[in-house]
């Protein structure tokens, strides 16, 4: 009788990288998850608006989410600190960075193992909209082309995984230790709101943001988010450079 063998896969560098990365994150860290839900009409709009005039110009890029998220949430994170932090390898001390340094999560697949990398984009928040296509663009192809080099993975002060292309409406992103703070942000799905006394169907994101409770507190963390609520849905074309 025929007796079928389960399958074994031999994990890879990646693979083992990401498992010891992943235990110390949930081993050391303390974290807590808050998610915040957005209205992203203005954002929406706008990133039409700036697609439609990237066709008539003849250019050849395609306009997408991520730099924008990217381009608003380190502007807000320059607002919020501790938000772009992390405790020293003693326990000791708070390291606030000075730079922001934005890690995005890209999806890969090695010998058959699937996995995450997470580039960084060093001083997002310097970075105009279109330096951040560019570069985002330049680092994702070397992640999935396995042409990343270690310099361009490293010194990440907070880390953005956004998974706008499934259907999910909510997500619990694990640090990427010893950053404190990662932000998921869901896909844009159209559901009814009340607004000024009435319903109104709009575009909805939810943005689920994970910190490392030791150095980043509740408040804290709700100001952030509520800051990040109003500068998406009050944005304009005009204030994006």
């Amino acid at each position: 009788m025929y007796s079928q063998q389960n399958k074994k896969i031999k994990l890879n560098m990646l693979r083992k990288t990401l498992i010891k990365n992943l235990e110390k994150s949930i081993n050391v860290a303390s974290q807590s998850t808050v998610t915040i839900e957005i209205d992203m009409s203005n954002l929406v709009s706008a990133k039409n608006i700036l697609s439609e005039r990237l066709l008539k110009s003849g250019k050849e890029i395609k306009l997408s989410y991520l730099p924008m998220f990217i381009y608003i949430i380190s502007r807000v994170l320059a607002r919020h600190p501790f938000l772009n932090s992390k405790l020293d390898s003693y326990g000791n001390e708070i390291i606030i960075e000075k730079d922001i340094n934005i890690g995005f999560a890209v999806a890969i697949e090695r010998r058959g193992l699937p996995g995450i990398l997470l580039p960084v984009i060093r001083n997002a928040d310097k970075k105009k909209l279109f330096e951040l296509i560019s570069v985002i663009k330049e680092l994702a192809k070397n992640a999935t082309m396995g042409k990343i080099s270690s310099e361009e993975m490293s010194g990440g002060t907070f880390s953005i995984s956004s998974v706008g292309r499934y259907q999910v409406d909510f997500i619990q992103p694990l640090l990427n230790y010893p950053e404190g703070a990662i932000l998921g942000i869901t896909r844009i799905k159209e559901k009814p709101i009340v607004k000024e006394g009435k319903i109104q169907i709009s575009p909805i994101s939810n943005f689920c943001i994970t910190v490392d409770h030791r150095i980043i507190d509740g408040v804290s963390t709700y100001h952030f988010l509520e800051d990040l609520k109003k500068t998406i849905e009050e944005i304009e074309l005009k204030n994006i450079d």
